[in-house]
C-alpha cells in the first residue's frame, strides 16, 4: 500500500509530465500534518499546500466509498472523523475550509427529515450548514410525493413547543428508496 506513491512517482516521470506542482501532490498526499505520514514524514507547513489539499480530499473519498474491508460512510460522518483529525493527520484551517465548501450534507445527498420525509440536497446554505435547501422526494410514509417540493430548511423554524420545524435527522446511503440523485439535476 505505502509503495503507491512512488510507484505513482515513477509512472508520472515515465509519462514525460514535467509539472512540479503535480509531483509534489503525489509524493505528499499521504504526509500527515503531525508527521506521522508516509514516505518521509514530513509535516505541516513542510508539505506542500497542494499536497495538504489533495490528501484531505483523499481521505475524504475514501471515506464516503465503499471498500472490500469497510462500507462507505455517510458524507457527514466523514466530515465529523476529519474534524477529529484535524491538527493530527490535516491542518485545522483546511479542514474547515473543506467543510465550508461541501457544506455537512453536499448538494446530492439523500437525507430524511425529523418528519419522516426523505429528500435530496439542492443547494447549501452558506451561513447555516445544516440547513440547505432540498427538494422532497418521498412522504413520511416513504411514498412517492405526488409533486415534488423544494423546501429551504432555513425558513423552518419551531411553530410552537409542540410543533418543531423540520430539520435532517439523518444523511441516507446513495441509492435509498431507490432515489438516484443524479435523475434530478442537469
Amino acid at each position: 500500500m505505502r509503495g503507491h506513491v512512488a510507484r505513482g512517482l515513477a509512472i508520472l516521470e515515465e509519462s514525460g509530465l514535467e509539472d512540479r506542482d503535480v509531483a509534489a501532490i503525489v509524493a505528499g498526499h499521504h504526509e500527515w500534518w503531525d508527521g506521522s505520514g508516509y514516505p518521509r514524514g514530513t509535516r505541516g507547513r513542510k508539505i506542500p499546500m497542494l499536497a495538504r489539499v489533495a490528501g484531505l480530499v483523499d481521505a475524504y473519498d475514501a471515506m464516503i466509498t465503499p471498500r472490500p474491508w469497510a462500507p462507505a460512510r455517510s458524507s457527514f460522518e466523514a466530515i465529523q472523523e476529519l474534524q477529529d483529525l484535524a491538527d493530527t493527520r490535516f491542518q485545522r484551517e483546511l479542514v474547515e475550509q473543506f467543510t465550508a465548501a461541501i457544506g455537512l450534507f453536499p448538494t446530492g445527498s439523500i437525507v430524511e427529515l425529523n418528519s419522516g420525509e426523505v429528500g435530496i440536497v439542492t443547494r447549501q446554505n452558506p451561513t447555516r450548514r445544516l440547513k440547505p435547501e432540498i427538494v422532497l422526494i418521498l412522504e413520511a410514509d416513504k411514498s412517492r410525493r405526488a409533486k415534488y417540493e423544494i423546501l429551504d430548511l432555513m425558513n423552518e423554524e419551531r411553530v410552537s413547543d409542540d410543533v418543531p420545524g423540520r430539520w435532517i435527522r439523518r444523511e441516507l446511503p446513495r441509492g435509498a428508496h431507490d432515489i438516484k440523485a443524479e435523475d434530478f439535476f442537469l
